[in-house]
């Protein structure tokens, strides 16, 4: 992402924030903690090399969120080792050569952080700051996937008990290694499932999620990744 694009995110989110500031004054403080386990799948393909690869993990997600009114933001952290038994995303250098990986395990880790509003009831819009790491641990290689993107949830009740919910959101990204930039890509994170109010303060999640990721680097190779898993989740609001 460019700086002009960080820029004009930036100075959206912060008039967002000053724009519903003054209509939340008045309303309750929500903070809630989560945790999600997330067993998935990490399928890809490296080209032009034509390679494709596969692997299995459970992932760990963190949560924090805080809301007021209709204003929210939020923090996660979620991650796992990939264990890939035959080939692996390659690992493309700051000069440009594209090195083959195979048998070898990639630790994944994946930082959110939103800023959004429900405009109405049940449907918000947010702002997203997104950070990937990859490193495979036979090589100590890493690279970084940074970007902005826009999204937008929203909820219905089913029952008195049972909402269902969904999330839909996209990001650019700037990828690096070395600190030096080698690429841009794109990703979309799909999310779609069932929370259920166990008490006035506990609540239970079941749902799917689904991540697909497209990279271009500088030396006109790419690859192509995707991430679906169930998720299992437990949150607390205070």
């Amino acid at each position: 992402m460019n700086k002009k694009n960080l820029i004009i995110t930036t100075l959206l989110t912060f008039g967002l924030i000053m724009s519903v500031h003054s209509r939340a004054e008045e309303s309750p403080l929500d903070v809630t903690f989560g945790v999600n386990l997330q067993p998935s799948t990490w399928k890809g393909d490296n080209k032009p090399s034509g390679t494709s690869f596969d692997a299995n993990a459970t992932q760990l997600q963190l949560n924090l969120r805080i809301r007021k009114g209709g204003f929210y933001t939020g923090l996660s952290f979620q991650g796992a080792s990939f264990d890939f038994d035959g080939a692996a995303p390659e690992q493309v250098t700051k000069i440009g050569i594209n090195i083959p990986s195979s048998n070898t395990t990639v630790e994944r880790g994946e930082f959110d952080l939103v800023f959004g509003y429900y405009f109405w009831k049940q449907v918000s819009f947010f702002a997203d700051f997104k950070r990937i790491t990859n490193k495979w641990e036979d090589t100590g290689y890493s690279a970084r996937y940074n970007g902005l993107g826009l999204g937008v949830t929203g909820w219905h009740p089913v029952s008195q008990n049972w909402v269902f919910f969904g999330s839909l959101g996209f990001a650019g990204l700037d990828i690096e290694t070395g600190g030096d930039n080698i690429g841009d890509g794109d990703v979309g994170t799909l999310v779609l499932g069932f929370l259920y109010k166990a008490t006035n303060h506990s609540q239970l999640t079941i749902g799917l999620k689904s991540q697909q990721q497209t990279y271009k680097f500088d030396n006109g190779s790419e690859q192509e990744h995707g991430i679906v898993g169930l998720v299992l989740g437990y949150s607390y609001t205070l």
